[in-house]
């Protein structure tokens, strides 16, 4: 086993000298040496000398001293030699004086002090943002380092919860934290009883445009006048003819084909007469862009769409 390392006292212990008739052996001393004055005791004899042995050292350090050297002291009081020291410390450190039970892990107690950690940060930052701790908080910290209660029931109005409610009633709140309280206990009620999002489609699909059914038609009722009917047809819309534009080269069996003005609207080029409308085709392929950009193709007559450019 290791030795550990017995440093020596930099300064005069401050002790007298020795008696030299006291000088006998396992004597212990606290000897100068290098500066320093170290652990030792007594050897062997003569008549005016000592041999001493350095406590932690080889044999090939020890020393014959003069008994009436001024390098010789007496120990401290709380002097031990070193091997005592070590096998003291040996002991305190890996023996104990009782068998090692394993301490059963308690979840309703871990529980508590995770939000015992949690209240104690809360308190820390109303006390650093708003100057004071709420009340309750803090009564309800006091509980929780105080008496180790039990987990509260899931249940919202559960018999538990109604007692805690009735204890916090007695401490005294301001309107405005007891408002940022029900505020707070408001959304994380809503967001609890809240569910889930659907999951989202990740797979690609071309977007269909948004119009009306080929066989769709306008029904006006029988007894309704002349100006009602008159409302119900889709008035003009004041626009500018739209610009005239250039096919896609190599498009055969697409009839109409989507482009955008400077200003970013929608109008229709018919392939083989280059006429343009603003308002969306009913007949034929239809070649759609994408808000992306991207080109896809819509069949008027079945509804169907598909990114593939029809032959």
């Amino acid at each position: 086993m290791l030795q550990r390392l017995h440093l020596p006292l930099t300064k005069d212990p401050g002790t007298d000298r020795p008696n030299p008739a006291d000088l006998t052996g396992g004597f212990r001393l606290r000897v100068q040496w290098s500066d320093g004055w170290w652990k030792a005791q007594v050897l062997e004899m003569k008549q005016d000398q000592v041999k001493v042995h350095f406590d932690t050292w080889g044999a090939e350090h020890d020393e014959w001293i003069a008994k009436d050297s001024q390098r010789l002291r007496l120990p401290l009081p709380d002097d031990v030699p070193a091997e005592e020291e070590d096998s003291r410390s040996f002991v305190s450190a890996y023996v104990r004086d009782r068998p090692y039970v394993p301490k059963p892990f308690n979840p309703e107690k871990e529980f508590q002090k995770r939000q015992l950690r949690i209240r104690e940060k809360v308190a820390q930052m109303q006390k650093t943002k708003l100057g004071f701790v709420d009340p309750q908080l803090s009564a309800k910290m006091n509980g929780d380092k105080g008496v180790e209660t039990q987990v509260p029931s899931v249940s919202v109005e559960s018999a538990s919860l109604t007692a805690e409610k009735s204890k916090l009633k007695e401490v005294q709140v301001s309107p405005e934290v007891a408002a940022l309280n029900e505020k707070a206990a408001k959304e994380v009620l809503a967001q609890a009883q809240a569910p889930p999002p659907p999951p989202l489609d990740n797979t690609l699909k071309p977007q269909e445009p948004e119009v009306p059914p080929p066989d769709f038609e306008e029904k006006v009722p029988e007894d309704a006048t002349v100006q009602a009917r008159d409302s119900l047809e889709p008035k003009e819309v004041s626009r500018e003819k739209p610009p005239k534009g250039e096919a896609s080269p190599g498009v055969h069996a697409i009839r109409w084909e989507e482009l955008l003005t400077d200003k970013k609207e929608r109008y229709y080029l018919e392939v083989a007469t280059g006429q343009t409308v603003w308002d969306l085709p009913s007949e034929g392929w239809v070649a759609l862009l994408d808000d992306d950009g991207s080109k896809y193709f819509w069949n008027t007559e079945t509804g169907t769409t598909q990114w593939d450019q029809p032959g």
